[in-house]
């Protein structure tokens, strides 16, 4: 049943994230901080959906080893990367680091240690963050979507 939850509390990050990009769009006011830092997380939420059927259904079966490092390190490298991409966004386009999009790159290099320290715990067979990390990284993705949606409101409100 907590699996089941958890498939449907990362449908609606993906759900909620889209609707607020698609906000950002609907309320052009040009690139701003907030619509970097909505776009990259949807583009992370995306890969995650994408890769980890594949992940499971494919690569576990045949090694269960290869498959946690894939799962876990991969999941890492794309929210690295993402924090990379969206620091050099901002600079790339000569937009000021907003209080969202700072709250979404410590976010994504948290969660990225998080997948790191899991997969150290899981190799090792203690499962000590077993459930932290079933609750955690969901946690961590609706507070995303609420700071997002917060700042986001905030700055395409009708004024």
């Amino acid at each position: 049943m907590t699996i089941e939850l958890l498939k449907y509390v990362g449908l609606a990050v993906e759900i909620s994230v889209v609707s607020l990009l698609l906000v950002h769009l609907v309320k052009w006011k040009g690139v701003s901080s907030e619509f970097l830092a909505v776009l990259c997380f949807l583009i992370v939420q995306s890969l995650n959906l994408a890769i980890r059927p594949f992940i499971i259904d494919v690569i576990s079966p045949i090694d269960k080893d290869i498959g946690r490092l894939s799962y876990y390190m991969g999941f890492a490298f794309i929210n690295l990367v993402a924090v990379f991409i969206l620091t050099e966004l901002h600079d790339l386009l000569g937009v000021i680091k907003g209080a969202c999009s700072v709250f979404v790159t410590r976010a994504l290099q948290a969660m990225a240690l998080t997948q790191v320290i899991r997969l150290v715990d899981r190799q090792m067979g203690v499962d000590y963050l077993g459930d932290f990390y079933s609750y955690g990284i969901p946690s961590v993705n609706i507070a995303i979507i609420m700071v997002c949606s917060f700042y986001t409101l905030r700055s395409k409100a009708v004024k």
